[in-house]
């Protein structure tokens, strides 16, 4: 049975590796002028959404026993507020 988690925590972090490696891409090929804007009218601005993913992906270190969040300062202007507040 070990052998099937193994191959699980695996193929999910591959996956989860992978759509690292995209958003990266993404936000490498976005000009800082660009960050700037609402990703739809109204709607958060993708520096907004950069900060969010860098604050739950730091919460995730902790929440996995893999030492300590490097930006937990992130929290609250990515995850306890808005944007634009």
């Amino acid at each position: 049975m070990a052998d099937q988690n193994t191959v699980f925590v695996q193929m999910a972090l591959k996956a989860w590796n992978g759509q690292v490696n995209n958003a990266n891409k993404f936000f490498a090929a976005i000009s800082d002028d660009d960050m700037q804007k609402e990703v739809a009218p109204g709607k958060n601005r993708i520096i907004y959404l950069l900060g969010h993913l860098i604050a739950v992906n730091d919460g995730m270190i902790k929440l996995f026993g893999l030492g300590d969040r490097l930006y937990e300062d992130y929290d609250f202007p990515f995850l306890k507020s808005a944007d634009k507040m």
